[in-house]
């Protein structure tokens, strides 16, 4: 392609670009067997260089960057994959940036100048994945799983084989699982009253209502309530009672009002009820 300059000064024409169908290192004039590439080539002051290159295997080669819409919004970039009704697209109206397949739709985009935001917009889940293995999920719903791609809490981790059970329904806020010896470590790094570690049970009128907190710095496991009027309870076999510590410290076995510091009771006419 030739021209003059856009004022008209000048005088011969000057190459402006080219396109070409050139022979690569691999044509052998056999029929059927050429091997081709279209080249793609703009001048900037000097002799032509090549911008772009399609090959005979489809691959396109750009040089420099590719500008789309600029200063005119309004305008979407779309790429288009082999099975309908999928594509990536970048919104500038919504400043999204979205896969569609056929499906299910992702996004990615800023939340009102607040924070990211990427997910689903469709019933699908979505993984982070490693390895080519995926190692979190998260459901529709909502249920968060680590090393399971099916939870069965709001946070379901799993170490190994997931077996087949449904949790309480009144536990299966945290799940975790363990196909061998596993379980849960608070590790106190501090010194001091910085190395204890507790877990609280509370509600929202009493947050610290019972507590089982390890203290190293002093010495002790403490097991127990928080609050004047509560109790504490052990039971055995199927949620049996078996002893109570009142909130005035009086133990019952076998009671659960004891009336003394230490009260022992067995049913009526019953032998045995204490052995030293």
């Amino acid at each position: 392609f030739y021209g003059r300059h856009a004022d008209g000064s000048g005088g011969s024409l000057e190459v402006g670009a080219s396109i070409a169908a050139l022979a690569d290192a691999n044509w052998n004039g056999g029929a059927g067997t050429a091997y081709g590439r279209l080249e793609f080539k703009t001048a900037n002051g000097g002799a032509p260089a090549t911008k772009m290159t399609l090959d005979s295997d489809g691959l396109l080669t750009m040089a420099g960057g590719i500008t789309v819409g600029v200063n005119d919004t309004g305008h979407d970039v779309k790429f288009f994959g082999a099975t309908s009704g999928s594509y990536m697209l970048w919104d500038e109206s919504e400043d999204e940036f979205i896969i569609t397949g056929p499906n299910s739709i992702f996004k990615i985009f800023e939340n009102a100048n607040d924070d990211v935001r990427f997910g689903t917009w469709t019933g699908d889940a979505l993984s982070l994945i490693t390895n080519g293995s995926r190692r979190l999920t998260v459901l529709s719903g909502g249920n968060v799983g680590i090393g399971i791609t099916a939870p069965k809490g709001k946070l379901h981790v799993l170490d190994g084989i997931a077996a087949s059970y449904t949790p309480d329904s009144e536990a299966d806020t945290v799940v975790i699982e363990s196909a061998t010896a596993g379980g849960i470590s608070l590790i106190g790094t501090g010194t001091g009253a910085n190395e204890r570690q507790q877990l609280l049970f509370g509600v929202t009128g009493d947050v610290t209502g019972a507590k089982v907190a390890w203290d190293s710095n002093n010495s002790h496991m403490a097991i127990g309530t928080t609050s004047t009027s509560n109790f504490l309870k052990l039971i055995s076999g199927d949620g049996v009672e078996a002893v109570r510590i009142t909130a005035g410290q009086d133990i019952g076995i076998g009671t659960t009002s004891p009336s003394s510091l230490l009260d022992v009771r067995g049913a009526a006419g019953a032998a045995g009820i204490l052995t030293l």
